[in-house]
């Protein structure tokens, strides 16, 4: 799960929504109002009814989704994604997000809203 694309690309998701103001709370609202199983229509939807309108976004659910290999999650998928991208990434409603390379004993902080990238040497 730590090197999970799903994982990572929640995380980036979370970013994405704290540089916007929103609390993923409301984005999942959104979601539960309209949709039992979210596809990538309803959660580009959801997006633009949060005001974000970021075409990165669109590759960003093909990754998560890539959880149930379907082309689909639900609200609580997002949850459980939430909680380990929270655990492993990074705080919820950062805009840094930390990701473990451990092949190369290396971290990665990456800035969500600037693209800003900085590796460090794990000891």
């Amino acid at each position: 799960a730590l090197a999970s694309p799903s994982v990572i690309s929640y995380g980036l998701l979370d970013g994405k929504l704290a540089a916007h103001g929103v609390v993923p709370d409301e984005f999942f609202d959104i979601l539960r109002n309209h949709v039992v199983s979210v596809t990538a229509d309803n959660f580009r939807s959801a997006l633009m009814s949060c005001e974000i309108q970021d075409e990165s976004c669109n590759d960003l659910f093909t990754d998560i989704a890539d959880l149930k290999k379907n082309g689909s999650i639900t609200v609580e998928d997002l949850y459980a994604l939430r909680r380990l991208a929270n655990t492993y990434i990074g705080e919820e409603g950062t805009l840094w997000k930390m990701y473990e390379i451990p092949d190369h004993e290396q971290l990665l902080f990456h800035n969500v809203s600037s693209n800003e990238k900085i590796m460090e040497d794990c000891l």
